[in-house]
């Protein structure tokens, strides 16, 4: 069944079987020119150490087999940063590249290497990376709850939308 919400036709998701989950904000972010040159990985594709990150940081098996599978999809051009720590990857991060706007997604730091500034060098890789895919924008959506991203992410320049 439809209504109306301001004037706009929409779904009644609750009919559909969703529920309201986490609140998130939506942060945007004018890039400037960026080059970084540091250990992250950044490949198109992803490989089984990525995957295994977002299964080990994941709420459930079926919630990272899930996320996985929603990354897969993503249309080219697309870009997957791991970083390594001790033998072992310790954080991971994607993007999907729309000029002028990258996306930020998929953010995952194991536990066992957080606190070590991991994610702000997958942040700082993927927006050069889309730098030179030819993005000028960046946005990505984080949990309101979550501190620690929100503030990494202001950081760079990021501001809530």
């Amino acid at each position: 069944r439809d209504y109306k919400v301001t004037g706009v036709q929409t779904c009644a998701l609750p009919i559909c079987g969703y529920a309201p989950g986490k609140e998130t904000l939506v942060m945007t972010y004018q890039m400037a020119q960026t080059q970084f040159a540091g250990p992250v990985l950044v490949m198109d594709q992803i490989d089984p150490a990525f995957a295994k990150v977002m299964a080990d940081t994941a709420a459930s098996p079926g919630d990272g087999a899930e996320r996985l599978a929603a990354l897969s999809r993503v249309a080219q051009p697309r870009l997957f940063a791991r970083l390594d720590q001790d033998g072992q990857a310790a954080a991971i991060g994607a993007c999907a590249v729309e000029r002028p706007w990258v996306g930020i997604f998929g953010m995952r730091t194991h536990p066992d290497f957080r606190r070590r500034g991991l994610a702000r060098q997958i942040v700082q890789a993927l927006l050069s990376a889309a730098s030179n895919k030819g993005a000028t924008a960046a946005y990505l959506q984080v949990e309101a709850k979550n501190t620690g991203a929100i503030a990494l992410y202001q950081a760079f320049g990021f501001a809530t939308a």
